[in-house]
This record gives structure tokens, sequence and C-alpha cells, in this order.
């Protein structure tokens, strides 16, 4: 993590009128004719990063699919096609900028102050006192914008003719299903050979087995002619929203995310098409709603009483349920959102404080 650190050590600086070790303000409230050093922070907005993990079907078809009775298989690929389906969904945050809680900090004398890469207070520290390594809480930061990872294959069997005859396993191109099938019996015949020890000269067992499954590779791949294979690919997307507190606190918060189908996979919700759109609630029990009615006292109050001074704006995010529901599974987290709380201040204090940076809130005063 980067850290910014401004430290305040000289002597005879004049003082503005501020008693504190340190002040906070907005921005438009910067006294004009202040000399003390100014520390600008922000208490960022909490978005919600979607990292959606899609398989990928890919289903070709056997060339000689419609003589798969002479097998006695069933059940077989008849059609070329892909298919999707969502394997798992995780759910995170990470902090970013909000331009409507921007802060300016007064300092005074032996107070330093470190800040995180988001602009977002990490430590205020009084005196001489030295600085406590800080944890590191910044989760990874992840594109907002839907990303797709180079697929990897899970399982690849060869299916074209002419891949299987620059492998060696076919020996001409001209097969009908009957040679085939006759092929696939002699194959089987000569597995049995192998493991009665019917074959020619002295084999010790890793031998017999190398042969034995050399022989089931080549089975298997004329068996793929009739049955077709399936390749299984997966892609990961991701998606982010940036939810607000709706108007009635009590109420869910519905959000359109992205559209998914098992022809087309998942797309933007902004596309117009007939793929069903995947929503996301957010829920919460308001926790933080006494705490907001008590700050919009306490702002009143300092409304009255200009010469009131505040310390530092910090926040408390609200806990808020985020889910999705697709396809009979329900995935969701529980996440500390900046938006459905309140921002809240205090005094300056002869403590220090540290700060949780991807929330600009209070973990401890010591």
């Amino acid at each position: 993590m980067k850290r910014l650190v401004f430290t305040l050590a000289f002597l005879g600086i004049s003082v503005i009128g501020f008693s504190q070790s340190f002040s906070s303000m907005y921005l438009n409230n910067i006294p004009q004719n202040n000399k003390k050093p100014i520390v600008y922070y922000s208490i960022p907005k909490t978005e919600v990063v979607f990292e959606i993990k899609v398989e990928k079907a890919i289903r070709s078809r056997g060339v000689y699919s419609q003589s798969a009775h002479l097998l006695g298989l069933k059940n077989v690929i008849t059609k070329d096609e892909i298919k999707y389906k969502i394997k798992d969904i995780k759910i995170c945050s990470k902090p970013i900028s909000n331009p409507n809680n921007q802060f300016a900090m007064i300092i005074g004398k032996g107070v330093s102050v470190e800040k995180s890469e988001f602009n977002t207070l990490e430590n205020i520290i009084i005196g001489e006192h030295k600085t406590k390594e800080v944890l590191n809480l910044n989760q990874e930061k992840i594109s907002s914008k839907t990303e797709v990872n180079n697929s990897s294959s899970i399982e690849v069997k060869p299916i074209i003719v002419k891949e299987l005859l620059k492998e060696g396993k076919l020996e001409k191109i001209t097969l009908n299903p009957a040679e085939v099938v006759e092929k696939i019996n002699l194959l089987r015949e000569r597995q049995i050979e192998i493991l009665s020890g019917q074959i020619e000269g002295t084999y010790i067992n890793t031998t017999v087995d190398f042969m034995y499954k050399q022989l089931d590779e080549i089975i298997e791949t004329y068996y793929s002619l009739f049955t077709g294979v399936e390749t299984i690919e997966e892609e990961v997307f991701y998606y982010s929203l940036v939810p607000e507190k709706p108007i009635i606190p009590e109420e869910d918060l519905m959000l359109k995310l992205c559209r998914f189908s098992e022809i087309n996979g998942l797309s933007s919700a902004e596309i117009q098409n007939n793929d069903p759109i995947v929503m996301v609630k957010f829920s919460t029990n308001n926790f933080t709603k006494s705490i907001g009615n008590y700050e919009s006292s306490k702002e009143n109050s300092a409304s009255n009483n200009s010469s009131k001074n505040i310390g530092i704006y910090y926040s408390i995010p609200e806990k808020v349920k985020v889910s999705i529901e697709i396809n009979n599974r329900v995935y969701q987290s529980i996440l500390d959102i900046n938006q459905f709380g309140v921002v809240s201040t205090m005094n300056s204090i002869k403590s220090n404080i540290k700060f949780n940076p991807n929330y600009g809130s209070i973990e401890s005063i010591y």
C-alpha cells in the first residue's frame, strides 16, 4: 500500500484560533488566514464487485452420430451447440472516490497523519509516538470493466478427423461406420491378448499397462466419431455496481447487473434481447439509522454554534446483505457499504487513531 505521511515538527508558528491538535472541515470552509499545514482526505464510496465464473460447454457432433446404434450407443450428441452455466459468483467490495466527501484537516504541532492510496485516513499519531505498523486492509484492486479471462480448457478431446489422422489415431480418412466398428472390435481383442499374455515377447507390467492404455485411447477416439465430444471451458467476468441508499431505508434495493441465458451466456443489462436480467438485492437492518438521526441533531446544533470545530469526519458503514438468485441458487455476501451508513464527526483528542482505509471508519483509539 502506498502511504503518504505528513509530519509537523516545527516551533513558533502562530495559532489561528484552533486549540485542538487537529481540526477538519469541508474544503470551502478552510480559513483564509490559515498558516498551519493542511492534510486533505476523503471518505470513499463503496463499489460492489461481482466475479462470475461461467462454464462454457462446446458440444461437437460425431461424424457418425447417425450410426451410433451399431455400437448400441444412446444419448449421443446429434448437433453442434454451445451451452453456458454459472458455476460460481463471488461478491466483494472496493473503495472508490467520492467527490462529495472531501475534507481538509489543519494539523497542529507534533501531529502525524498517514493516508492510503485512496486518499483516506490510516492513522493520526499524536506526539513523538512511533508509528505502529498498519494492517493492510485493502482488497486487491479489480477493474470495474467487464473482463474475460483467457479460457482454460478443462477437458479437450479431438473430434476433427484431420486432427485424429495427424495424431496417428486414425489410419485413413475414408472410413465408414461399419469399418470403424470392426476396428474397435479388433482393438478390444488386442487388449485381451495383452492382458492374457498372448502377445509375443516378454514384457514387464509397466509396459503391458502402457500398451493397454494406448489401445484404450485409440478406442475412445473411434468412439468419439459416434458419440461426439464435449469440451468444457471456464470464463470469468467482472461486473460492478455502486448502490445508493434507498429513499425508504427499510425497503430492499433491487439493481440490474447483467443478462444471462444458457444459449448466449453473459451480456450487458443494457443490451436489448430476450435473455433474463440478473438482479441484485441489497437488504439491511438499518443499524445506523439511529446514529444518522443523532448526527442530524448534532449538525443542527453546530449550525447554531459557528465557533464549534470538528476534529475529524469518519464513516460508520452499514452492514448490507448483497444477494443474487439465479437458477434456483442463491449467492450472497455480507458487506460494509458506506452509502448505506452515515458520516459522523469526533472532536480532536490527545490519542492516536487508527482507521480502516477502505471505508474511512475508526478501528481503534490508542
